[in-house]
């Protein structure tokens, strides 16, 4: 069942994302365009582990060093497990061993086989199948990975080639991919969120973030996806400020809600703030509270929206809570670069202190596969209660049109520095 089964299956090759091991970099690659249908639960919200996946292993390089069965079954435990797919594979789909009519092919191939495209170790999605439209996206029924026996074997590589030598790496590789199958591009899920923009994660590995995993969650249980970078600061000592970015192209309204902490978590109030006209708009809240005092408050983003138009809110993505710092300056929010044009760049944040007197700026060109490069020191701009920096021409100089800048601030004042605000990315015009 396993070995040297027939390729009547095949169909013509769309291959749209990959993570290539070539000397030890990993190169990003384009959206994925087919999604795999049966893992998007479109009937019954709020119901868990009710999608079954079936999984198979096809092993067409003959490889000895490949028992597609325990293969098979090894892969099923990484997908399974909480460290795998975390609150995905654990909550909403189950991975089974089946080949009587797997919805998920994995294939290992020779690279000297016409079928192999892929430019790296691995490739997903690639259709087949039949095709199902669901929210006006079209998803095909069967889609699979395609992995280079070589890379996975580390035998028979390509001069300079790198590989796959632990079963950490090798679960690495299969997550990846998987994560490309149920619509994660390399910078963040494809289906009602951005894949480029302003968001970084600070870590372009194999597996799926945080973020990604959260975003990927909300669509699969049909809701809108949160918000990222979430941020609660002190405009004032009165006001707390309430602060993301919008992810979703789907959201019907966004609400903030606030929580202050005395003698435990209360309630105080919420704040629609509408619809956002694009992804990546800077949503914000502001809270007259009186006095911001000595307490703890913490925020949640109510995210209305997606294919059964409900409330996503996941307060885990919000700091536990923050307090009026008497010292330091608080960090930042919602720090964000755009691209103006003749190699300028906007930088903008929101003031979340009342004790700060600077800003220092930190920049990075991106490297190979969208890693980031050096950190190096800009300089600061001094004033109290400001949200943007202009650039100068000493700044435009350090970097190119075509660059990939990322950057990030902090406040500071005669004390110290504030923490790093996130970290936001643009591709210089």
């Amino acid at each position: 069942m396993f070995m040297n089964v027939t390729r009547g299956f095949r169909c013509k090759i769309i291959f749209v994302s990959a993570l290539t091991f070539l000397s030890g970099s990993a190169n990003t690659a384009n959206v994925p365009l087919y999604l795999n249908a049966s893992m998007f639960d479109n009937t019954t919200p709020n119901v868990y582990t009710n999608i079954t996946e079936r999984v198979c292993i096809f092993n067409y390089s003959d490889d000895p060093d490949i028992n597609a069965a325990t293969v098979q079954s090894t892969i099923i435990g990484w997908l399974n497990e909480s460290t795998g797919w975390e609150m995905i594979g654990t909550t909403k789909i189950n991975f089974i061993a089946d080949c009587s009519n797997p919805n998920i092919r994995i294939e290992f191939l020779d690279l000297d086989d016409p079928e192999w495209t892929c430019a790296g170790a691995a490739c997903a999605p690639y259709p087949g199948g039949s095709i199902i439209n669901i929210d006006g996206i079209n998803r095909r029924t069967v889609t699979g990975i395609r992995v280079g026996t070589p890379f996975w074997t580390c035998n028979n590589l390509p001069q300079g080639a790198g590989c796959f030598p632990t079963s950490e790496g090798k679960k690495g590789l299969i997550n990846h991919e998987m994560g490309h199958m149920v619509g994660l591009d390399h910078s963040g899920p494809v289906w009602g969120v951005t894949s480029g923009g302003p968001f970084h994660e600070q870590a372009f590995g194999p597996r799926p973030t945080v973020n990604e995993s959260y975003q990927a969650r909300a669509h699969l249980n049909g809701r809108s996806s949160p918000a990222i970078n979430a941020c609660v600061g002190f405009p004032s000592n009165s006001q707390v400020l309430v602060s993301w970015f919008d992810t979703a192209n789907d959201d019907t309204n966004n609400e903030a809600a606030l929580f202050k902490n005395d003698s435990g978590w209360q309630y105080i109030s919420s704040t629609s703030v509408g619809q956002k006209p694009g992804i990546g708009g800077r949503v914000n809240a502001l809270f007259n509270v009186g006095s911001v005092g000595g307490f703890f408050w913490t925020g949640r983003a109510d995210v209305i929206g997606g294919p059964r138009n409900q409330v996503n809110w996941d307060p885990v993505i919000f700091p536990p809570g923050t307090q009026l710092s008497t010292s330091t300056p608080n960090t930042p929010c919602t720090f964000l670069v755009e691209a103006t044009g003749d190699g300028d760049v906007s930088l903008t944040w929101k003031d979340a202190s009342v004790s700060e007197t600077d800003w220092h700026l930190y920049y990075s060109i991106g490297g190979d596969g969208g890693s980031l490069g050096p950190w190096q020191y800009r300089g600061a701009c001094s004033g109290e209660n400001i949200e943007g920096c202009g650039d100068s021409a000493s700044f435009t100089t350090l970097f190119s049109v075509g660059d990939r800048l990322c950057a990030r601030i902090a406040a500071g004042n005669s004390i110290g520095l504030s923490g790093y605000s996130n970290i936001a990315c643009t591709i210089v015009e």
